[in-house]
């Protein structure tokens, strides 16, 4: 919910050296990027454009009159996802996860919104007999450069631990970048 790191004008995370000098590090999500098939995604992003498109006519006789305007073109088009209310998965998928969080910093369950309390409650039986150890560990792959924010890290109850990562919706296009970003945590340091 809060940032853990100071961040350039990129979002890069800075992390401090043994010379006490601060380097922005590659984002694990970015550096693990290159393997999601952006297809799908690109193609959803312009059928929501579509629909919000149909929503706001508004949104069409501005565009007819700023064809060259590429500034007003990106804000139609972040209007036009607005008007298709493109965030609202990703939304709830953050207020899920946050509401998780929330429950591993010992707020009680009643004390999370009632439209989450039965997606919580089952999140909490998913993890009945595993140990958390970390929730939002920050982690550091110096030999590549790379930082990032772990969601947790467990431990099974055979006593191996491991790095969890909380996924809300579909990850069908998603699970080899998903794979990559463990596999990133599971060899960084804190």
């Amino acid at each position: 919910m809060t940032d853990l790191y100071r961040r350039d004008r990129f979002g890069r995370p800075y992390i401090k050296q043994f010379d006490g000098k601060e380097v922005p590090y590659t984002r694990c999500t970015t550096y693990v990027g290159c393997l999601e098939d952006s297809h799908n995604l690109t193609q959803w992003k312009l059928r929501q454009v579509t629909i919000g498109l149909t929503q706001r006519s508004d949104l069409i006789a501005l565009a007819s009159n700023r064809v060259d305007d590429k500034s007003a073109l990106n804000q139609i088009v972040t209007d036009a996802m607005d008007a298709a209310n493109s965030q609202r998965a990703a939304n709830l998928g953050t207020a899920l996860h946050e509401a998780t969080e929330l429950w591993h910093s010992g707020i009680p369950l009643e004390r999370i919104h009632p439209d989450h309390q039965a997606d919580l409650r089952a999140y909490i039986k998913a993890i009945d007999g595993i140990t958390t150890h970390q929730v939002e560990q920050p982690l550091v792959l110096d030999s590549l450069q790379i930082a990032g924010t772990c969601d947790r890290i467990i431990e099974l109850p055979n006593g191996e631990k491991q790095i969890a990562d909380l996924k809300t919706g579909d990850i069908e296009w998603s699970a080899g970048k998903i794979a990559m970003q463990i596999a990133v945590y599971a060899r960084s340091e804190e």
